[in-house]
Parts: C-alpha cells; structure tokens; sequence
C-alpha cells in the first residue's frame, strides 16, 4: 500500500521542487509483476493534499476502472426442487472473480434483518 498523505508531503530526493507522487508512479511503470496499486487513505486523495487526487484523475489514471459487467448462475435448492438462477449483482463480489463462495442458509431466528420499521414489529425484535 501507499500512505497518500506521506508521499504528498515528501519532496521528491531527485527533484525538490515536487513531492514522490512521479517517482512512486515511475516505479510502478517499472515493475511489470506488479498488477495493481493500493492508496490510503481515501480522504487524503478526496481532500487532494498536494493535487494528488487531480493528478490521478487527470494524468494517471484518466480512465476509471469499471466493475465487469458479468452474471453468474447460481443453484438454489427448495426442498427436493433445485432451480438454477442467473444472477446480475449490483456490487461486484467475491463470485464474479471465481472465489469459492459458499451461499449458506440460517434460520430466521439465528440472522433478523432490519431493513424497514415494519421490521422491527416482528417477533424476534420484541421484547418477549
């Protein structure tokens, strides 16, 4: 990982006039088993210390990275029936990257959901 707010504010040993940003991006370039950068933290690159930010938007990374675009199908069994479905994820998850994901089913009572007030009025949220 990279600690954002760090290189923004150390000057660059070759170059004095500027921080590490190009250095640490030449070397990136440089290192061919290297597939991908991790920068930290986020807020230092939305507060834009040092134009780090705008230099990710406008010089180094000018197009952004998408999600893929893929479903996968995925076996769901009721009772003796086994249905096969084709999911469309609106997050990207562990499954679209063929992660071994296992998709287990609890009893309501063991995982109870709030998603809505009406939520709350349910058995297992009152007091008994």
């Amino acid at each position: 990982g990279e600690d954002v707010e760090r290189t923004a504010k150390a000057v660059d040993p070759y170059n004095h006039a500027q921080h590490q940003q190009i250095a640490k991006f030449r070397l990136h370039e440089q290192m061919k088993n290297v597939k991908g950068t991790m920068l930290w933290y986020a807020k230092a690159v939305v507060d834009d210390i040092g134009n780090y930010g705008s230099m990710l938007r406008n010089y180094y990374w000018v197009t952004p990275a998408l999600q893929p675009d893929m479903s996968f199908i995925s076996k769901k069994t009721k009772g003796a029936v086994t249905l096969k479905s084709q999911e469309l994820p609106g997050l990207w998850n562990g499954a679209m990257a063929e992660w071994i994901t296992l998709f287990v089913e609890v009893p309501l009572a063991t995982f109870n959901p709030v998603k809505t007030v009406n939520d709350l009025l349910r058995k297992e949220h009152l007091e008994g």
